[in-house]
């Protein structure tokens, strides 16, 4: 009975709107009266891979900037989590800040606060880029700093989720380990690399997915927007298209990542 509810729901929103994509996308969608079905088999997806101009360039795109949030995201939700497990005043609130994001995250919410960072932070942006430009540095260095400079706000909004995983592993790490190390003289840089890092390593491989996924679906991503446009223009068909195509790259990339970084694991572990 407790999971009838939850049958229900996935039946009516999840199950049959798959169903109907998968033959939106098969199909020519015709309004008399109601819905009318022509089927297409794959021709659609023949245009998107061997003639639509766009879709791999923006797939290009969207890769290199996940690649470059991926590791932004990485680095600093470890970075903030190996902060906020030490004790110190203000640590509940502290915590409740960067998770904050989470709680608020829709979409109307993070446009409204991004566009409001953006504007106020253009300005220190633009004397950034001169001060770095004035130092001789090439265009390609200044811009990647300064692009991920742009990029702060955004990274340090997606770090929620993963700074309370690797809370949570870093404060299952037992104290005594701590303790028996610095009893044997391991500073505080060799006691992360030789026991916090390796100890929280299938916690990297489980945000690195999360991360990608995340990234991929962001609203801000071309292809997805492209999607939510042909929704809009009534397009259904070739959107459900799109949506398949992109959800097939994406798995392959998220189980291909998953393999590697298993390897890696596997082999810090022995």
């Amino acid at each position: 009975m407790f999971v009838v509810p939850w049958l229900i729901g996935f039946i009516n929103f999840f199950f049959i709107p798959i169903i109907n994509s998968i033959r939106f996308s098969i199909s020519k969608i015709m309004i008399d009266n109601g819905p009318i079905y022509e089927y297409l088999g794959f021709t659609q997806y023949k245009y998107l891979f061997l003639s639509d101009a766009t879709f791999f360039t923006d797939m290009l795109k969207t890769s290199g900037g996940v690649f470059l949030d991926v590791l932004m995201v990485i680095v600093f939700s470890l970075f903030f989590s190996l902060i906020l497990v030490q004790k110190f005043r203000g640590r509940l609130l502290a915590r409740a800040m960067f998770f904050l994001p989470v709680i608020v995250a829709s979409g109307a919410v993070i446009k409204s606060i991004r566009f409001d960072a953006s504007a106020s932070g253009q300005f220190e942006l633009s004397v950034l880029q001169s001060i770095l430009q004035n130092a001789n540095l090439s265009n390609d260095l200044v811009g990647l700093i300064v692009r991920t400079m742009e990029q702060m706000f955004q990274i340090i909004w997606k770090c929620g989720i993963q700074i309370l995983i690797f809370m949570a592993g870093l404060q299952s790490i037992p104290s005594t380990i701590k303790e028996a190390a610095y009893v044997e003289g391991a500073t505080g840089w060799e006691y992360f690399w030789k026991i916090t890092f390796p100890m929280v390593m299938p916690l990297i491989q489980l945000n690195i997915i999360y991360t990608i996924i995340d990234s991929f679906t962001d609203y801000t991503n071309p292809i997805i927007q492209r999607i939510y446009a042909l929704n809009q223009q009534l397009d259904y068909s070739f959107s459900s298209t799109i949506a398949w195509s992109y959800f097939s790259i994406i798995f392959i990339i998220a189980i291909v990542l998953y393999m590697i970084l298993g390897k890696l694991n596997t082999r810090n572990s022995n």
